[in-house]
């Protein structure tokens, strides 16, 4: 391409890199990161989202929080996909509490939780019983109208039942059905056989 004079951009150097974290080439994607830093092509907050997606997934904590210092050091504020890679990789070690607290922390980083942020952590937290936390992101997410997928709300749905929050379980499907009429139909109807309502109620 650079003998055709055909310009490199930075569009083009983070698919490459996006493509070869997901092929499990850490190696050849930071040989291209340098390639592209060496020609004056500054990575941008997407580009070290990539980064921070691989990391979150093959390494620690560690990694990612060292990833969003570089950030911080370019000049760049890491936004919620960021976030959202270090709460997975907090849920990944059982380090629900911290990712709670960033979960929680999010308006003063001038972030706002995606539905991304809501269906991930809403899936962990109740794979981790934990339903008072499953709960208030639900909550959240209801409130923002960004509603986490149909798995994970069950999940919770279940898990409130198991802990005899009947009444809890009961309010958060009535809830659904009545802000969401739009959503709650087909197999969102299942909800209300676990909670013990008929559909004519």
């Amino acid at each position: 391409m650079e003998e055709k004079k055909i310009e490199i951009t930075k569009v083009s150097y983070t698919t490459i890199l996006d493509s070869l974290y997901k092929e499990g080439k850490p190696e050849e994607a930071e040989r291209i990161w340098r390639e592209m830093c060496s020609k004056g092509v500054a990575p941008d907050v997407v580009a070290y989202n990539v980064k921070c997606m691989y990391w979150s997934k093959s390494g620690k904590s560690e990694d990612v929080l060292r990833l969003m210092e570089e950030m911080k050091d370019a000049g760049l504020d890491p936004d919620t996909i960021t976030y959202n890679y270090l709460m997975s990789c907090y849920c990944k070690y059982g380090r629900f509490e911290d990712a709670k607290r960033v979960y929680r922390e999010l308006g003063e980083k001038c972030c706002e939780p995606n539905s991304a942020t809501f269906k991930n952590l809403l899936y962990a937290l109740c794979k981790n019983d934990d339903f008072e936390g499953g709960l208030e992101v639900f909550n959240d997410s209801v409130k923002h109208r960004k509603l986490p997928d149909l798995s994970s709300v069950k999940m919770l749905v279940e898990l409130l039942m198991k802990a005899s929050k009947v009444k809890v379980a009961t309010r958060v499907v009535i809830g659904l059905s009545k802000k969401f009429p739009e959503v709650f139909t087909g197999s969102w109807k299942d909800l209300e056989k676990i909670v013990g309502l008929h559909i004519d109620e």
